[in-house]
C-alpha cells in the first residue's frame, strides 16, 4: 500500500480551516490551474465520477492535505447532496468523509473534504496482484466500520444508493474507513417512486435490476454483502457489464427468483422469462455465512442495518484488542448515541 502520512481532522483546528476557506475559495473559485489540472490524471486522485473532477490539494504552509471535489449539478441535484452532507456534520460520524466546507462558482460546487490516501478498490487490487488474501481481521475491520456508515445513514433516512469499493476510502496507516460520494444519495422514505439505476450494476440489487421504481434502504445492504465477498475472495461477487449480465450471475447463486419473491422485489416485470441456470451451492463458513444474511431477494429478509453491529462475526472487533502487523485497528470507542444504544453500553 502507498505510505502517506494519516490525515488530521480539520473540524478540531480552527486556525488550519480559515486559512484552508481562505485559500480554497482564493486560488480555485475561477479556474483549476495547469498543476491541477495535470494531477486529476493521477489514477489515485481521479474520481470514478464521470461528472465530477476531484483533486488532492496540498495546503502551503500547512501539513494538510485536503480533497476538493467540482462538480456541476442541476438545481435539484445540488441542493439534495447538499442537503444530506451538511445533515450528517452534526454527527461527525468517524467512519463517514465530512464536509468541510463549500462553495458556489456559477453553476459549479466546491466541496473540500479531508483527503485520504486510497479507497477499498486499490485495496483489494494491492492484495490480489501480490497473489495475497486480505487478512480476515482486517475484513472484519473494514465491514464493521461500514456497517457503522450505513447504520446513520439509515438512522437518518438517508439511503446511499452508490455503496463499491471506489466510494470506501481508506487510510493505509490507520486503517481508518470513510464512506464517501453521496452524489446519488437521498432521503428514502418507504412507498415513494426513485429511479432505479443507481449504483455500479455489479453492486445493483435485484429489485433494481428487475425495474423495481419503489424500493428501500436495503439496496445498502445488497452492496454491503458483496463487498465483503469482493474482500473474502477478491472477485466481484456477481460480475458483469449489463444488467442482464449480472442478474444471470445472481440466479448462479440465488436460483431463479420465485413468484412471491418477484413481489417483494416489486419488480416492473410481471411475466419475466428467467434464464434457466443451474444452481451453485454456497460453502460454509463464518464470513459467507455472513455475507448470505444480506444476498437474498426479498429486500426485507435482508433486515436492519443496526441489528448486525453486535452480530458474533464482529465479536473480534467489537474485543478492542485487535492487531495487524503489530499495528492496532481503528479505535472502536468512539461510538455514537445510537451505536452504543443498539450495543447496550449506554
Amino acid at each position: 500500500m502507498l505510505q502517506n502520512k494519516p490525515s488530521r481532522s480539520l473540524s478540531h483546528h480552527t486556525k488550519i480551516t480559515d486559512y484552508m476557506k481562505k485559500f480554497i475559495e482564493t486560488n480555485y473559485k475561477e479556474s483549476i490551474p495547469s498543476s491541477m489540472k495535470q494531477s486529476r490524471q493521477n489514477k489515485q486522485n481521479k474520481s470514478i465520477d464521470k461528472t465530477s473532477n476531484v483533486y488532492k490539494v496540498e495546503l502551503p504552509n500547512v501539513q494538510q492535505n485536503v480533497c476538493l471535489k467540482q462538480r456541476q449539478y442541476n438545481k435539484q441535484e445540488k441542493e439534495r447532496e447538499l442537503l444530506i452532507l451538511k445533515a450528517l456534520q452534526k454527527y461527525h460520524h468517524p467512519c463517514i468523509l465530512e464536509l468541510r466546507h463549500h462553495f458556489m462558482n456559477n453553476n459549479q460546487t466546491n466541496m473540500v473534504f479531508d483527503f485520504m490516501p486510497l479507497n477499498l478498490a486499490q485495496v483489494i487490487q494491492g492484495y490480489k496482484s501480490k497473489n495475497r488474501e486480505i487478512p480476515l481481521i482486517l475484513i472484519k475491520s473494514f465491514a464493521f466500520q461500514l456497517l457503522r456508515a450505513i447504520i446513520q445513514l439509515h438512522e437518518c433516512q438517508i439511503c446511499h444508493r452508490n455503496i463499491q469499493p471506489e466510494n470506501i476510502l481508506i487510510n493505509d496507516i490507520t486503517f481508518e474507513l470513510k464512506l464517501a460520494d453521496f452524489s446519488q444519495a437521498k432521503f428514502l422514505f418507504e412507498g415513494e417512486e426513485s429511479i432505479n439505476n443507481v449504483n455500479n450494476v455489479r453492486y445493483r440489487a435485484p429489485e433494481l435490476l428487475l425495474g423495481a421504481l419503489k424500493y428501500n434502504n436495503s439496496i445498502d445492504l445488497w452492496a454491503y454483502g458483496c463487498i465483503i465477498y469482493e474482500m473474502y475472495t477478491l472477485n466481484i461477487a456477481f460480475e458483469g457489464n449489463t444488467q442482464e449480465e449480472v442478474m444471470a450471475e445472481i440466479i448462479k447463486i440465488l436460483g431463479v427468483p420465485k413468484k412471491h419473491e418477484l413481489l417483494s422485489m416489486k419488480s416492473i416485470f410481471e411475466d419475466i422469462k428467467m434464464p434457466q441456470i443451474k444452481k451453485k451451492e454456497w460453502e460454509f463458513n463464518e464470513t459467507i455465512d455472513f455475507i448470505k444474511q444480506f444476498i437474498k431477494y426479498t429486500p426485507n429478509y435482508r433486515g436492519k442495518a443496526k441489528q448486525y453491529l453486535n452480530h458474533s462475526y464482529f465479536k473480534d472487533v467489537l474485543s478492542g484488542q485487535i492487531r495487524l502487523n503489530g499495528r492496532e485497528l481503528p479505535n472502536i470507542k468512539n461510538f455514537q448515541p445510537i451505536e452504543l444504544e443498539i450495543l447496550g453500553l449506554d
